[in-house]
């Protein structure tokens, strides 16, 4: 399941191949059952995070149980970080961070900034709101994470936005 040092290896091998200043900005954490990143960043950001969730998914093997699992949660993650950049961070850049954690049976997913709170980080208020006929390009990556995710908290406290989306799996 999550051997982390086998982990720590090959995601370690991935980030010294980024380019340095890609390198300089992410901090990168693994422990017995988690990975943690934090990043200074912009959307362009984006192409590391992914880089290190896709190869965290992978070797922890959980295609397993269901083949579709990596991008299902791949794809919550970069909805979710996009509109961390979109929003919170419109104007500038942002710190973001990201714990996945393998616990009791489920994923969690932790993902947060320091940007602005605004009504679009307010998904149980916009999931009501939005309708799943709707073509417009605004909020379907937030149907995409609730079609995606079997829970999702969202909080803002002390500066910090968090969204915890949790993925029960049986690893």
């Amino acid at each position: 399941m999550f051997n982390p040092r086998q982990i720590s290896e090959i995601i370690n091998d991935y980030v010294r191949k980024f380019p340095e200043k890609d390198r300089e900005k992410l901090n990168l954490n693994i422990d017995d059952h988690s990975l943690f990143l934090s990043l200074e960043g912009d959307i362009h950001s984006l192409r590391v995070i992914n880089v290190i969730i896709n190869v965290l998914f992978k070797n922890v093997d959980i295609q397993n149980s269901d083949q579709f699992l990596v991008f299902d949660l791949c794809l919550a993650i970069e909805e979710t970080m996009i509109n961390i950049f979109k929003h919170s961070y419109s104007d500038c850049s942002g710190k973001v961070e990201l714990r996945v954690e393998f616990q009791n049976g489920n994923i969690i997913i932790e993902i947060g900034d320091y940007g602005e709170k605004g009504a679009s980080f307010d998904y149980d208020d916009q999931m009501k709101k939005i309708s799943v006929n709707e073509f417009s390009e605004s909020g379907r990556g937030m149907l995409i994470i609730k079609k995606t995710i079997d829970e999702m908290k969202y909080s803002s406290l002390d500066g910090k936005n968090t969204l915890l989306l949790i993925k029960k799996w049986k690893g």
